[in-house]
């Protein structure tokens, strides 16, 4: 009784995680058109007033609870959040596109503009993290904040072909801890490996720094 009750969790476990990977697989393999995520260095208007709660109901692009176009002040859940202006707490697979995104987040892939607070996810990042941001694989343009993950990049335009490009920073003093840490902006690094081409010593053990 106990051996198949184990069984069947796992299978369970198992048919959830292919799902989650379909989904993932499927967003990426749409063409880019069919997403509706235009968002330009200044991000456009958004309409009037906020919504304090926004659902997701089933993983296509338009179908949400509330318009997508008002800003989030409070919880938004989802399969794919493009929410342009996000302030609170959210949940889902894949931030796509969101050009702000304040609060708590946690999601499998994480694409965002600019982000602060606390960002929670595998792979993915944001073109200006003022934050913290905690991943596998931890991206970004800018980085003016906390990147702490296995491996940490800061790289001018990886993050370029999703439009997402917000006010350049005057500060992107940042901090890296991971296994491998790359960057090219100013900062410490802090990991097995540290590469920082600005930096004196372009590849260092342990910890680098750049000023």
């Amino acid at each position: 009784m106990k051996r198949s009750g184990i069984i069947l969790r796992v299978c369970i476990f198992a048919v959830f995680t292919f799902l989650c990977g379909l989904l993932v697989w499927d967003g990426f393999a749409l063409p880019r058109d069919t997403w509706s995520w235009r968002v330009l260095r200044a991000a456009k208007p958004v309409a009037a007033g906020f919504t304090p709660f926004q659902m997701q109901l089933l993983p296509w692009p338009n179908w949400f609870l509330a318009d997508k176009n008002l800003p989030i002040r409070g919880v938004a859940l989802g399969y794919f959040l493009q929410q342009s202006d996000i302030d609170g707490v959210s949940m889902a697979l894949m931030h796509s596109a969101n050009a702000r995104k304040r609060g708590v987040s946690m999601s499998v892939v994480e694409l965002s503009g600019e982000s602060s607070g606390l960002s929670l996810f595998l792979a993915g990042g944001s073109v200006s993290n003022r934050g913290c941001s905690i991943g596998l694989w931890n991206m970004a343009e800018q980085n003016s904040g906390l990147q702490l993950g296995v491996v940490n990049q800061v790289q001018k335009d990886i993050i370029a072909d999703y439009d997402l490009k917000p006010a350049p920073e005057k500060s992107d003093f940042g901090v890296q801890a991971g296994m491998v840490n790359y960057s090219e902006g100013r900062g410490v690094q802090i990991g097995l490996w540290n590469t920082n081409p600005r930096s004196l010593l372009k590849h260092f053990p342990i910890i680098n720094f750049c000023f």
